[in-house]
């Protein structure tokens, strides 16, 4: 799916990277703005609001961590592989929208966990972060705690306060053959680089979707996870506003193909006219490794006018 994003696009897209935990490339991007204006998911395929946030002038208050209790072991084995967090939270305004608990996996990756809390005003109870039976072992560290109110408020617990509540690593065990290399971004390209606001699916009365297609590898360590889902952003130069492509690949084990990502036409009708140029490429496979590439032309250190070519959007009225 796809979705426009308007607010502080350029910000937005160095949380994303934040969170995903691709810290090759989270510090190409200024990382100012507040967190309370974005709704950042597991990973750009789910960046949705988990309420509905409205501003609300008599609360100001964030929302308070109380607790947050870890295992000291977890396995990648089993029929359903996770870490559990206990957690207990509250909020004396509005009330619990969400909450999301961020882990970092021994190579660096991404492994979060995210809640509904309905508006409550307090909440005790139990989650878990998914782990891929291809997962490495080793230590994994919760990295965050982002809690969000009804009114728009949030906290992000980490480091130092996470450890005052004291917060230990985790051990995971894994199965004897694992994948933890990253997938590898090769080429991609816009299967229609213009596309009209007014333009339906034909024989429908939906927006046209805006479609494209990467190509990627994947090889892992003794095992390969294979290729899993890809992310496009396209924003304005301005960064005012930006539209992403998302795709996926059930099989595992793919270790090399093309992906067909769309917005399932969820962008034209908020989207403004104008150019959207390539900003970041993420890729991501089976066991949770994560590669994420950001453009020369928004102050990263790739370049894509070779590997995807004819980079630029044009959305017409």
């Amino acid at each position: 799916m796809g979705r426009l994003i308007s607010k502080a696009c350029g910000t937005f897209s160095a949380l994303v990277l934040a969170l995903l935990g691709t810290s090759v490339l989270a510090h190409e991007l200024p990382q100012s703005g507040k967190p309370q204006d974005l709704r950042v998911g597991a990973s750009p395929s789910s960046l949705r609001p988990k309420a509905t946030i409205a501003s609300n002038g008599s609360d100001v208050t964030a929302p308070v961590l109380l607790r947050v209790r870890l295992p000291l072991e977890a396995s990648a084995q089993g029929p359903l592989p996770n870490i559990p967090v206990r957690f207990s939270v509250q909020d004396e305004g509005s009330g619990l929208a969400w909450i999301r608990f961020d882990f970092t996996a021994p190579n660096g990756s991404n492994i979060p966990t995210e809640q509904d809390l309905h508006g409550r005003r307090s909440w005790q109870g139990l989650t878990a972060a998914a782990l891929s039976p291809m997962a490495a072992p080793g230590t994994y560290t919760l990295r965050l705690v982002w809690i969000m109110d009804l009114a728009g408020n949030s906290s992000v617990i980490e480091g130092a306060a996470l450890d005052a509540l004291g917060v230990k690593p985790v051990t995971v065990t894994s199965a004897p053959s694992f994948d933890d290399t990253a997938p590898l971004f090769v080429s991609g390209r816009l299967l229609q680089s213009k596309v009209s606001k007014s333009a339906t699916v034909p024989g429908t009365s939906r927006p046209q979707f805006l479609r494209a297609e990467v190509f990627a590898t994947d090889s892992g360590t003794g095992l390969t996870a294979g290729i899993a889902s890809s992310t496009l952003f396209f924003c304005k130069l301005d960064q005012s506003e930006c539209v992403y492509l998302n795709g996926s690949v059930g099989q595992r084990g793919l270790s090399e193909g093309s992906l067909l990502l769309s917005d399932n036409g969820n962008s034209l009708a908020r989207a403004s006219t104008g150019d959207y140029h390539l900003q970041l490429v993420y890729v991501r496979d089976h066991a949770g490794n994560i590669t994420g590439l950001v453009s020369t032309r928004f102050f990263g250190s790739y370049d894509f006018s070779t590997s995807f070519p004819g980079s630029v959007l044009t959305i017409t009225p």
